[in-house]
């Protein structure tokens, strides 16, 4: 599969409210291994998430959620 396409599923599961603004997002590891992903797909994907404003990255402690809604990243783009 393709970056674009986790991206994609990422921004579904977020919109389905699976992660909750604050909650820690999983690690790119254990990320890359549920999903089926390779490793760098999964960090261009986050970083991707990040560059809308719908994750934001804490070096050492990971990926958290945002507050998201699809509106909002819609006005972003």
């Amino acid at each position: 599969m393709i970056p674009c396409s986790l991206h994609h599923l990422l921004k579904q599961r977020l919109d389905a409210g699976e992660w909750l603004p604050g909650q820690r997002m999983p690690s790119i590891r254990k990320l890359t291994a549920a999903v089926d992903f390779s490793y760098h797909d999964v960090v261009s994907a986050y970083a991707q998430l990040v560059s809308e404003g719908v994750l934001t990255a804490s070096p050492g402690r990971g990926y958290f959620c945002l507050l998201y809604t699809s509106d909002a990243a819609d006005e972003r783009s």
